[in-house]
């Protein structure tokens, strides 16, 4: 009823989809991030129950080592989501800036990023332009069943893109040496 009051056009499905075919998240990326390279999406493994706390940090600060070799540590972004992560899990990596949780993920997408990396989330799926890395396989789950029904609702959802799955840490300095040129 309320809807009905406030919006004077319905737009129909025909419409809608000439809308969607026609829009880029990139031109409303936030310029305040466009010196990024590098832009990470956490998800909090260890308080979804995913992963030992102890083997993760250990494990993603491999990683991020590895990266930092590749792209300046003034150029790496943190996303954290929103409400659902933990403070203890933001202190995780001494590497980077922390990007606000409020912003949405869809507002970092720009042209100057060379590089998205993440586990597995509608972040990564949605990236159109950029290289995608998920870290899923290098870290170690409790149960790697719900890993690899995460890997392929990632690849249901995403747009297009490629996103790259190193199994490897030095499949990931492979795939990091190949991507950054």
């Amino acid at each position: 009823k309320y809807y009905n009051k406030i919006v004077k056009k319905t737009i129909l499905q025909e419409e809608r989809d000439e809308l969607q075919r026609n829009f880029t998240l990139s031109k409303y990326a936030l310029a305040k991030y466009s010196y990024l390279k590098v832009i990470y999406f956490d998800k909090d493994v260890v308080k979804d129950g995913l992963c030992d706390d102890l083997q993760f940090q250990n494990e993603i600060e491999e990683i991020f080592q590895i990266i930092s070799k590749f792209v300046p540590n003034d150029k790496i972004g943190l996303k954290y989501k929103p409400n659902r992560t933990t403070d203890y899990n933001k202190d995780r990596l001494d590497i980077g800036e922390i990007i606000p949780d409020y912003l949405p993920a869809e507002l970092l997408y720009n042209d100057n990023v060379d590089l998205y990396l993440g586990m597995t989330s509608i972040a990564l799926a949605n990236i159109e332009k950029g290289n995608v890395i998920s870290l899923a396989y290098l870290i170690t789950f409790f149960d790697p069943q719900m890993r690899e029904r995460s890997v392929q609702n990632q690849e249901k959802r995403k747009k297009g893109k490629k996103i790259y799955y190193p199994k490897s840490l030095n499949e990931l300095r492979t795939l990091l040496s190949l991507l950054l040129q």
